[in-house]
């Protein structure tokens, strides 16, 4: 129908409105190259309005191209056209979440001396962009600005505010925002429990967490499946398999569908307890994506299942995943740690094959199991390739090849390594601490 507007088939041409209301429909629904083939047309039949412009701004916005769309706020301030609150508010959105904070401010403050006053939705960017930082103080001036300009902050921005407290291990500071919410009356919501019981429970306050959520039950509101899923690997983290089982299926009784989070926690726990068997049983192949793959192989590598490894890869590549340098990785130290050296080098071949990089917790891997069974001069080719690769060594890699070495008193070898340490910079004590493990190991030779 369009085609036939903008062709003059119908005698009709179409309007600026009609052009607005079409590219924004399409811009909405994703359909952004559509869209602007239809603002090309616009700009040719119709003179754009600040309600196109903001249509524009919004689009690029969405492709994540916000310095085009701070391009587009600088052509029409140019052309004496002022913009509005919603151009302002999409770019400084998108400046926040990309973690330019200095250039949403600038915008901020852009918009203040436009006189157009900032609301709920422009200082909730603001402060969850500054929050997600780690800069807590200034989110905090921003939520006194915000109170400044008669705005009141909602469940979400103190939501927001709490959960970064908890990231910093401040549990006084959340405390200090839950009672203003509530000295406000704002009541919490699944999503503010939510960030409490994250926070507790990384904090280790398991027993708070739970006292938690028996209150949000008790407040008529039922725990969501991030809920249930943050306990249940807080109980699994704490040892207690049985109370995290009991989460995992009350989650099932409240209607939930395990989706691959909650499934993948679910074996993740369980290889880490030690029971794989159960563990293989949970894991769904319909629902797997490759973490999940990932954390199954990685369970049952350190649980010694390792001859099922090379099925578990089959299948995930026959379901359209492949695997990446964790699942790799895993399966390598596993071989190492069992002592199969070969086969580790022959996965190893295999990474390489497909062009995936190991890192070093790969070569870490390698280098411990060579070193381990006294082939010290494999050890030194890997660590060798490793640097090549362009790889940093750490402490632990180090430690490796030095009581590798200590075995075989190669004091040589072991005071070369020390000279490549202190050029790193590595910590002294680290080097203090191994020559002591030498000097001991030579003394009671």
């Amino acid at each position: 129908m369009m085609k036939k507007l903008c062709s003059g088939a119908m005698n009709v041409k179409p309007d600026l409105v009609t052009f607005n209301i079409i590219c924004n429909g399409l811009s909405k629904a994703g359909m952004v190259d559509q869209a602007l083939v239809y603002m090309g047309l616009l700009f040719k039949l119709c003179v754009p309005s600040v309600v196109t412009y903001g249509i524009f701004i919004d689009m690029y916005c969405k492709l994540n191209h916000y310095n085009m769309g701070l391009k587009v706020l600088r052509d029409i301030k140019s052309r004496a056209i002022n913009p509005n609150l919603h151009m302002y508010t999409s770019l400084i959105d998108g400046y926040c979440k990309t973690g330019k904070l200095e250039v949403a401010m600038g915008l901020f403050q852009e918009l203040h001396r436009s006189s157009i006053m900032a609301n709920l939705v422009t200082y909730a960017s603001l402060i969850g962009g500054f929050v997600r930082q780690g800069m807590l103080e200034r989110a905090e001036c921003l939520l006194f600005k915000m109170l400044e300009d008669g705005i009141q902050p909602n469940s979400v921005i103190y939501t927001t505010m709490i959960d970064g407290e908890f990231k910093k291990g401040n549990i006084e500071g959340a405390l200090k925002f839950l009672t203003r919410m509530h000295h406000q009356g704002i009541r919490l919501d699944v999503t503010a429990y939510g960030a409490i019981i994250s926070g507790l429970c990384s904090m280790g306050k398991l027993d708070w967490a739970v006292e938690v959520k028996q209150d949000m039950m008790n407040w008529g509101l039922e725990p969501d499946h991030i809920i249930f899923t943050t306990l249940m690997h807080a109980y699994f983290k704490a040892g207690d398999l049985k109370a995290a089982l009991h989460e995992y299926k009350e989650s099932l009784v409240s209607g939930f569908e395990p989706d691959v989070v909650l499934l993948t926690t679910l074996i993740d726990g369980l290889c880490k307890n030690g029971h794989l068997h159960e563990a293989k049983g949970h894991f769904s192949k319909e629902t797997a994506n490759s973490i999940s793959y990932t954390v199954l192989v990685d369970g049952m590598s350190k649980g010694g299942e390792l001859s099922i490894i090379e099925m578990i890869c089959k299948e995930m590549m026959e379901a359209g995943f492949v695997p990446d340098k964790y699942f790799y990785t895993s399966w390598i130290a596993g071989l190492c740690r069992q002592g199969d050296l070969v086969a580790a080098l022959r996965v190893k071949r295999k990474m390489d094959n497909e062009g995936i990089s190991p890192d070093l917790l790969t070569y870490s891997s390698l280098i411990f199991g060579l070193a381990h069974k006294g082939y010290m001069i494999e050890a030194q080719h890997v660590f060798d390739d490793m640097l090549k690769q362009g790889i940093t060594p750490d402490g632990a890699v180090y430690s490796i090849l030095i009581r590798g070495y200590a075995k075989e008193d190669n004091t040589v070898a072991i005071s070369h390594l020390h000279e490549e340490m202190t050029k790193r910079g590595l910590h002294q004590k680290e080097m203090l601490d191994q020559k002591c493990m030498i000097y001991k190991k030579l003394i009671m030779v």
